[in-house]
């Protein structure tokens, strides 16, 4: 069983740090203007995401179903994949604001840009381009 449970944490630890390095995607990306490849790899990150979100229902369930809570090499583990946790939530997090951010400042471009074509559309409206003499 703890054999088990130990398999189960790595693989919850593995998939955080995938996670992270597909944020990390997502911020260049948005960097680089590339929108479609924001949405690509965001798509990804979310699969990516339910199933850690199941290895971890499944890394729980197998510690409720241990009774040898007094292993105090086991108890050390979880503390540790607790900070772990933590870690990879916050270098995440981290990412995820700064990508929100950058997403934010593109959007607002976009807008600016998208106002500036209908300023000079509207602008060009009532002239007959077709009479002007070669």
């Amino acid at each position: 069983m703890q054999t088990k449970i130990l398999e189960q944490i790595m693989k919850h630890l593995d998939l955080l740090e995938n996670v992270y390095k597909i944020s990390i995607k997502i911020f260049s990306s948005a960097s680089r203007g590339m929108i479609d490849e924001v949405s690509s790899e965001s798509e990804n990150r979310e699969r990516l995401i339910n199933i850690l979100e199941s290895v971890q229902a499944q890394a729980e369930a197998t510690l409720n179903k241990m009774s040898d809570f007094t292993d105090l090499e086991l108890l050390m583990i979880i503390r540790s994949w607790r900070e772990d946790v933590n870690y990879w939530i916050d270098k995440i997090r981290n990412v995820d604001s700064n990508t929100t951010l950058l997403l934010e400042q593109l959007k607002e471009e976009a807008t600016i840009e998208i106002a500036n074509v209908y300023k000079n559309k509207e602008s060009l409206k009532g002239y007959n381009l077709n009479s002007i003499r070669k």
